[in-house]
């Protein structure tokens, strides 16, 4: 994996720099998360990409101001857990580890920790579902995974390297569950056609047992939700 870096330049916003091998062209990546990524190829100076970000300011900027500002979670608002949207409440009475309960997280603990509660509870929750999800699908097809990473991805929901090692995006716990489940089925799918072709298609679909388009369309239409969703 290329290694990311915090590019200490000033500049009105934050904006991270990938190197990529790959890459044939600088580039600019702009998430829903409003996060900027500057992705240049292996023997391009930064000097480089640092002038084309200044002319490209402007740009980025506007692009910026489309995406509204994440709120953090806090009391009253409400939190999307695999498809579902939880009310949260503070309460006194509970840990600071969230609970569900009758349709609200319920969060305990001082008041200012609570985005922090919230956040990490959705991590770990991720982790334990999404890996279930995993180990069930590469079972099925008799291949072990040799990895599991679950972790903030910009604008991707999972990849799957040729060293059968497979990253899922934590926010998918948010998507309802047969969402969440194609996206594995998906990349596990991966161990067998490193592609897109029918193959890979048929594959897919035997593992989730069904029809993915209801699911890639959820995705289509819900996930710029879901990725600009506060860290």
């Amino acid at each position: 994996m290329a290694a990311v870096e915090e590019l200490a330049v000033d500049f009105p916003f934050a904006v991270s720099v990938r190197r990529n091998a790959f890459a044939r062209r600088i580039r600019l990546n702009v998430h829903p998360t409003r996060r900027v990524q500057l992705i240049l190829p292996k023997r391009v100076k930064l000097q480089s990409g640092i002038n084309f970000l200044q002319e490209k300011i402007e740009w980025v900027s506007e692009i910026l101001a489309q995406y509204p500002k994440p709120e953090k979670f806090k009391p009253g608002r409400t939190v999307l857990l695999q498809g579902r949207d939880y009310l949260i409440c503070h309460s006194r009475d509970v840990s600071p580890r969230p609970v569900v309960r009758s349709g609200h997280l319920y969060v305990g603990g001082s008041w200012d920790l609570v985005h922090h509660s919230v956040v990490t509870y959705l991590k770990q929750r991720a982790r334990t579902v999404l890996c279930e999800y995993v180990d069930e699908y590469s079972e099925t097809i008799g291949k072990h995974v040799d990895r599991i990473t679950i972790r903030d991805m910009q604008s991707r929901w999972g990849s799957c390297s040729g060293k059968k090692r497979i990253t899922l995006n934590w926010r998918l716990i948010m998507a309802p569950s047969y969402v969440a489940r194609y996206v594995a089925a998906h990349e596990v799918a991966h161990m067998l056609e490193m592609n897109h072709s029918p193959r890979f298609w048929r594959v897919t679909e035997d593992l989730y047992g069904g029809d993915c388009t209801p699911a890639k369309e959820w995705l289509k239409a819900n996930g710029q939700r879901l990725m600009q969703t506060v860290l």
